[in-house]
């Protein structure tokens, strides 16, 4: 069974002026050593409000990491890099892989979804995963 990486929003609804958590966790994984990916969302319905917090999934065993996740111009992409370094076992299981914060800034439909994304093993040798996204509406007050 593939590895998935999967987006949690607690809420499906939202209020503008409102703030949001989204964490992207894994589930049945083995043997990760990097989890790259872009993450898209809506720039008019919602504002990205860095940093963004690395979960404790790839620190496994005590592992350093190195986690960066950086907003595209314009907003609605944000580049995170994130993996194991100087490890050679990968980490498993599930977990949370990190958490980002946004404001709702205007009513709409925004999708959380991901690009560019692979999940990797310790030798950088891309896994077979899955990706889902999430949908989150903003409603006027």
């Amino acid at each position: 069974h593939d590895p998935e990486v999967i987006l949690v929003a607690p809420r499906s609804t939202y209020g503008v002026g409102e703030t949001l958590s989204v964490q992207v966790q894994i589930v049945g994984a083995q043997n990760v050593g990097s989890v790259p990916y872009h993450l898209r969302y809506n720039p008019q319905v919602l504002e990205y409000l860095p940093p963004a917090s690395e979960g404790d999934f790839l620190t496994q065993g005590g592992a350093q990491t190195v986690f960066v996740a950086s907003e595209v111009q314009g907003g609605g992409e944000i580049v995170v890099g994130h993996s194991r370094t100087g490890f050679p076992q990968g980490a498993g299981g599930s977990g949370l892989l990190a958490t980002f914060q946004f404001r709702a800034k205007a009513p709409g439909s925004c999708t959380f979804s991901f690009t560019g994304a692979s999940v990797r093993d310790p030798n950088a040798i891309i896994v077979p995963s899955s990706f889902t996204t999430a949908v989150v509406s903003v409603q006027a007050h």
